[in-house]
């Protein structure tokens, strides 16, 4: 079945953003190139090509290149005595696949300015699970470019199997190098999966994180995103208590009308730029193209700066899995009891029948309505408004909800924080929060990004009952 890549139509947003997003997005959204989106190839092979370029040196940028080839489509064969040494291969598994890959970039001229060839052997313990349409290879490689315009042409080669496909694209290299005073935001990577590594033999490792990318940029439905992308030209005082810019994330579709945001963050600067991984859930939007749009101002300058790629978000028939209906999922809210029931509720509730469990519930909330005499329960409301403000803002992970983090227990159990202090430390250190309570006195609550991979844990509280560690600052 040939693989298939929608093709968006956002084109040159010219739409003014929404009121929330005014005071940073100024007069309107950046433009979208019309080579931003990945790219099919043709031939017997298919395989995708997408980029994402960052700031490079002596005022080049790196365009990494990202491919991605089914492994259906590629021909396996058992080891013979020879492969082990043939290209620097290391012999693992029973079966082999061998790929060539050879790329050529042209400048506007027609001139060929770059070239590679290598081979890629693909070791499996079993050809069954070679035929799982799953099961994919990913490779990349990096290009030093002057910001411009050129042609693309990449070139698979199965062969073991005497066939091949080739892809020709223009992509665009941007210029991250900022002027005096001003900050620029790299392209965004949409990742597949996004983890601390320091490994530097891998090539998919940037900057302390490995980015296996999403070449298709594609989503099921309520499903959540990763992203990667770097800032650069932040003004650093040192002199300036609580120097930190602003962070924003907005999601706009095809008209370029914000369909989605997310809450602003201000977050302290590490120093001249700064690495941002994030984990973001899509919630309850439909299937279709998408932008995904980041916006950045520097506190101490007022220098703003935006950027915004495309991506997709696929039906249910076309991502192959169930979507939860509203009913469900408001039911869902209605009985999750576990952050605001004592445990000997609890206990009862999960002791009955599911007849028993609905009048259990009824009554659970009746006794918690502070205005019985009318017909609206202000407490049911308020706990379905932070349950569903959970799973869209904490989800870190697929199979994991936003109710069941560190961060989703807190903000059902006692509400939306009156402060938040966001710290992204320098490449090697966690990334940590403190969500400030004051209400009812001064409560403290921190949070850890312990492994780097956008799940913060609780390391320490203030709050009675809480875990409580005040050496938490130890440990960074």
């Amino acid at each position: 079945m040939r693989l298939y890549v929608a093709v968006f139509c956002i084109g040159m947003i010219l739409s003014m953003p929404a009121a929330t997003l005014a005071d940073m997005a100024g007069v309107g959204l950046p433009p979208i190139s019309p080579h931003d989106k990945p790219s099919l190839s043709e031939g017997e092979v298919e395989f995708y090509v997408d980029t994402s370029g960052f700031r490079g040196v002596q005022g080049k940028t790196s365009q990494n290149v990202y491919l991605l080839v089914r492994c259906t489509q590629i021909t396996f064969r058992p080891w013979q005595d020879s492969d082990a040494s043939a290209s620097g291969g290391n012999r693992q598994g029973k079966y082999v696949g061998k790929l060539a890959i050879r790329t050529r970039v042209l400048n506007e001229a027609g001139q060929v300015i770059d070239q590679g060839e290598w081979i890629k052997q693909i070791p499996v313990e079993d050809l069954e699970s070679t035929q799982d349409p799953n099961a994919r290879v990913n490779d990349m490689f990096t290009l030093s470019l002057v910001p411009g315009t050129y042609d693309l042409e990449v070139t698979v080669e199965d062969l073991q199997g005497e066939k091949q496909g080739l892809c020709r694209r223009k992509i665009e290299v941007h210029n991250f190098e900022a002027a005096p005073s001003a900050v620029t935001i790299s392209d965004v990577e949409f990742g597949a999966e996004i983890e601390r590594s320091e490994d530097k033999q891998d090539r998919f490792v940037h900057n302390g994180y490995r980015i296996v990318p999403n070449l298709t940029r594609s989503y099921g439905m309520g499903r959540t995103l990763k992203c990667y992308f770097e800032v650069y030209g932040f003004a650093v005082d040192p002199s300036v208590d609580d120097d930190s810019f602003y962070l924003s994330y907005s999601i706009v579709d095809t008209n370029g009308v914000v369909v989605k945001s997310y809450d602003v963050k201000r977050i302290r600067k590490p120093g001249e730029s700064c690495a941002k991984m994030d984990t973001l859930a899509l919630g309850d939007l439909s299937s279709g193209g998408y932008g995904f749009l980041v916006q950045v101002r520097d506190r101490l300058t007022r220098q703003t700066a935006r950027t915004l790629r495309r991506f997709q978000i696929l039906s249910t028939s076309q991502a192959g899995q169930e979507l939860s209906e509203e009913e469900k999922e408001l039911w869902r809210y209605y009985s999750d009891i576990r952050f605001v029931a004592t445990e000997k509720e609890q206990k009862l509730l999960k002791s009955l029948d599911s007849k028993g469990q609905e009048r259990f519930l009824k009554q659970f909330w009746k006794d918690r309505d502070p205005t019985p005499e009318t017909p609206l329960n202000e407490q049911l409301m308020e706990h379905i408004r932070r349950m569903k403000y959970t799973e869209n803002q904490f989800a870190a992970q697929v199979n994991k909800r936003g109710s069941d983090t560190d961060k989703g227990r807190v903000y059902i159990k006692y509400g939306p924080p009156d402060d938040i202090q966001y710290n992204t430390l320098a490449t090697g250190e966690k990334s940590y929060e403190i969500w400030v309570y004051e209400k009812q006195g001064r409560y403290e609550f921190v949070f850890r990004d312990r492994h780097g991979n956008g799940i913060y844990e609780l390391v320490h509280s203030t709050m009675p009952g809480e875990r409580y560690n005040p050496n938490w600052r130890d440990e960074l």
